[in-house]
């Protein structure tokens, strides 16, 4: 079948010409990829995507809650084809520029991008505050912990 003839790449890949990284599907919702794509020059992020296994649901609404938080978490606006979901330009601070938001909507978007990109702590830094900080707050915790049994 069509399965047997995908393979997987090395890398992802940034469009040299405009600096464009495309994303599939819900590829955009793993913020490490999204800041690989950035920290290799990304200007802008493309999805295409197919929402139509969220029939009826919330779910394709927090798939696009998904792409704004990645366009946030690093400074990048975002393009966003879906056939069966929400269609939307989102400007790299999270806010909706243009969007379709019905399932069934047919319908096309002609909208000029907003390409004004920056970097973020998050672009920077990763994951890694978070698990400093996570960390501070485990070892504090062990530590009151300690001096409570301590005072007892």
């Amino acid at each position: 079948g069509i399965a047997s003839s995908f393979t997987k790449g090395d890398e992802s890949k940034i469009f040299s010409d405009k600096n464009y990284a495309f994303s599939i599907c819900y590829e955009e919702t793993f913020s490490n990829i999204m800041r690989k794509a950035k920290n290799k020059g990304a200007k802008c992020f493309v999805n295409l995507t197919n929402d139509a296994y969220f029939p009826k649901s919330k779910l394709f609404r927090q798939h696009f809650d998904h792409a704004k938080i990645r366009a946030i978490e690093n400074g990048i606006p975002l393009i966003r084809a879906c056939n069966t979901g929400i269609t939307a330009v989102v400007d790299s601070f999270g806010r909706v520029v243009d969007a379709m938001y019905k399932e069934d909507q047919a319908g096309a978007l002609f909208v000029k991008a907003p390409l004004f990109s920056y970097k973020t702590i998050y672009s920077l830094f990763g994951d890694y505050l978070v698990i400093l900080f996570s960390s501070l707050v485990i070892i504090s915790y062990f530590i009151q912990h300690k001096r409570r049994n301590k005072n007892e």
